[in-house]
């Protein structure tokens, strides 16, 4: 569950490794920053669409979220790495 609804794409960050996490990391970046742009387009708009507006705020807001959660299991992973490491030497 994210924010309140199933997600796909938080059941897949679960199942990626390190270096998948950080091409993840990567796109859910990639694809935010476009749809910022585009919401500070929409605003500036008269008048606002509203319904638009919404719909861009709550795909950002999810984006960001997933991206959060994929940065928090990254350094998660690296922390245990680092464990792993310095108890095997």
């Amino acid at each position: 569950m994210l924010l309140g609804e199933p997600s796909p794409a938080l059941a897949q960050i679960n199942g990626m490794n390190m270096a998948k996490l950080e091409l993840k990391i990567s796109s859910l970046k990639s694809e935010r920053l476009p749809l910022e742009k585009k919401l500070e387009r929409l605003e500036a708009i008269d008048p606002p669409p509203t319904e638009r507006i919404e719909k861009a705020k709550l795909l950002i807001t999810r984006l960001k979220t997933l991206e959060d959660l994929a940065k928090e299991r990254l350094d998660g992973k690296a922390q245990r790495k680092a464990l792993r490491e310095q108890s095997g030497r």
